[in-house]
Formats: C-alpha cells, structure tokens, sequence
C-alpha cells in the first residue's frame, strides 16, 4: 500500500469536503437538494452546523495526510469516517432523509477510507514517530 496514494485521497477528501462547506453556506438549494425527502428540515442553522461538521473532517484530512505516522491523528481521522459512514447510514435507512444516490456520495468515500486506513493502520497508523513530511 502506497503512503503517497493514501495522502492523495486524504487531501482530495479534504477539497470535496471543504467544497461542501462552501455549498452548504451559500447554495441552499444545493444543500436542500442532498436533503431531498426532508428539505423542510433544512434551514441556515443546519448548514452552519453541517459546515462546522465537514470543515473539522477535512482538516482532520490534512493534518493526517501531513502527519499519516501520527497515531491520534490517524484514530481521529479514522473515527471520523466511521461516524460519517453511521450518520449517512442513519439518514438513509431510519431517519429516510436522503435518497440512495445522495447517500452514496458520502458512503463510497466514507467506505474506502474506512477499508484503507484500517489495512494500512500497520503501516501507517502505528508509530508515534514524526512524519518525515509533517
């Protein structure tokens, strides 16, 4: 498993997710549209908390991607797909808030990060050590 690919996808993570910031604050439409069996639920506090959410995982992505040998960093970036994955899932199949289309933009990310930096936690993951990049 490649550590160069794995920072890719974290900083490529990290752009979606802060292009999702950026829409939830300015496009409601957008965001009413990601919330499509419950727009009326959608309001400008929601985006606010939602903006807050993303843009604490995407610079949870940074800061692994530039410290991926850190291990809290690793297990608080981890985590947060993990809570990500069960949030979506919860929209999806109990709360029904979200269509499948829309939650599988945020499952496939959320998924392969999971899988990714739990098979690469014993490369990545394990040592307290510096980052030779961080």
């Amino acid at each position: 498993m490649s550590e160069t690919a794995l920072r890719l996808w974290l900083y490529f993570l990290a752009s979606l997710r802060l292009l999702a910031v950026y829409l939830s604050l300015f496009d409601r439409q957008w965001f009413e549209k990601y919330y499509a069996l419950a727009p009326e639920k959608v309001n400008d506090v929601f985006g606010r908390v939602f903006a807050s959410w993303t843009s604490t995982t995407a610079m949870l992505c940074i800061f692994c991607a530039s410290n991926i040998t850190s291990r809290p960093i690793y297990i608080a970036t981890l985590g947060s797909f993990v809570i990500a994955f069960f949030n979506m899932s919860m929209e999806l199949l109990v709360f029904r808030t979200v269509v499948i289309k829309t939650a599988i933009m945020a499952l496939v990310p959320a998924g392969v990060s999971i899988l990714w930096m739990s098979v690469g936690w014993s490369s990545f993951g394990r040592s307290t050590s510096k980052s030779k990049h961080g």
